[in-house]
């Protein structure tokens, strides 16, 4: 456990991020619009790739408060999926939400959204999502879902613990009712899984080989396990991001979603 220092400068529309170990973010621009491409370059400048699925609040489709799809990130410096990785329902209808005042896919734990189709990603791949439970017990909820056999997930087991699973098993701490960030990078023996509110838990092992395909959240790609609570923000990278930059990658989404010590 180590306390992940953020610096914060309040921006336009929410907080910006500087002088975080390497990371500039110069100058604010003079609208959500400007603030919006600097924190997607940053986060790209960390990586050193571009996402494959980028799920932004911002993309999320809904009427009435009722939510019909989520769209990949449209513009390819940003996003090389496409509409692959576009999402739609699959049962139930979530509803949109908001967290720092910025909209998120929410679901009492009846609905869930997936990918049209397979679109494989192997390993490695890092996966980070922002996500909150209203459920810390101890049913298994499936917060992303990937392979249809072996799977590639992220969930909340039945024994009260995060834990993400490629065929392997990586544990990383118990269960909460926080607003989390989770970021996952699949790398076979030398995978590592993160989870951040006010402090950072990592673990570092095995979490197995197997690839990601479809993009399901809030549930398994089959159904049910349904997770109750939201999810604001998804990134896929088809590579693996070292301790450091995921470190990076968390100042920046804390920051952007007010996530951890003020």
């Amino acid at each position: 456990m180590k306390e992940l220092m953020l610096m914060r400068t309040r921006g336009l529309s929410g907080p910006f991020v500087t002088g975080k170990a390497g990371l500039s973010a110069g100058k604010i621009g003079k609208s959500v619009g400007n603030y919006v491409s600097q924190y997607k370059q940053q986060i790209i400048d960390v990586a050193g790739a571009i996402p494959t699925a980028w799920l932004l609040p911002e993309n999320i489709v809904h009427s009435s408060g009722n939510v019909s799809a989520w769209t990949n990130e449209a513009n390819t410096a940003y996003a090389t999926g496409g509409s692959a990785y576009d999402l739609g329902l699959q049962t139930g209808t979530p509803i949109v939400s908001t967290h720092n005042g910025l909209q998120v896919v929410d679901s009492d734990g009846t609905a869930n959204m997936q990918s049209a189709a397979s679109q494989m990603i192997s390993q490695p791949v890092t996966a980070i999502m922002v996500a909150k439970t209203r459920d810390a017990g101890a049913t298994t909820l499936v917060l992303l879902d990937g392979h249809t056999a072996t799977t590639f997930r992220i969930l909340r087991h039945s024994s009260s613990i995060w834990r993400a699973n490629a065929g392997a098993v990586l544990d990383v701490t118990a269960t909460d009712t926080d607003v989390n960030i989770h970021a996952v990078m699949a790398n076979g023996a030398s995978s590592i899984y993160k989870v951040y509110n006010t402090v950072e838990q990592t673990e570092t092992g095995d979490i197995g080989a197997a690839g990601f395909d479809w993009l399901t959240i809030l549930a398994s790609r089959t159904g049910g396990s349904n997770f109750d609570g939201w999810v604001g923000e998804v990134i896929l990278f088809p590579v693996a991001m070292t301790d450091p930059q995921l470190n990076d990658i968390l100042v920046l989404l804390a920051n952007k979603w007010n996530i951890g010590p003020s």
